[in-house]
């Protein structure tokens, strides 16, 4: 599903961890019915879930609206990455931006030092 969607075999399979794990969320939030976990809420949570599986297949897995959202999903996931690694990318440009104010600060100071002991030097 994911090849046909575009993906190479690498990518595509690293979407699936993404996506399953949204189905089977989604699937334990129709199972789980209340907080009391009786035989009565076990049976009618399965019954519940039986519903949304035959519901995924009548309309053909894809185009059901939980799974088209989980892929939405699993498409996201390499932006969060991406800004993830911006992020990161942001603090190590800081540190060079520190390093560089410092090293300019030590030349305007040894500047200032060579200008006090030369007043004559004009630059």
């Amino acid at each position: 599903m994911m090849k046909t969607a575009g993906l190479t075999g690498p990518k595509a399979w690293g979407k699936c961890p993404t996506y399953l794990k949204a189905l089977f969320l989604r699937i334990h939030e129709v199972r789980t019915v209340g907080d009391e976990k009786t035989p009565g809420t076990m049976i009618y949570g399965m019954l519940l879930v039986t519903q949304l599986l035959e519901a995924y297949s009548e309309v053909g897995w894809i185009r059901h609206p939980d799974v088209s959202s989980a892929l939405v999903v699993a498409s996201l996931k390499p932006e969060g990455n991406a800004v993830k690694a911006a992020i990161a990318q942001l603090g190590f440009d800081k540190e060079l931006i520190y390093k560089n104010k410092k090293a300019i600060d030590t030349l305007a100071a040894e500047q200032r030092n060579l200008k006090a002991k030369n007043p004559n030097w004009n630059t």
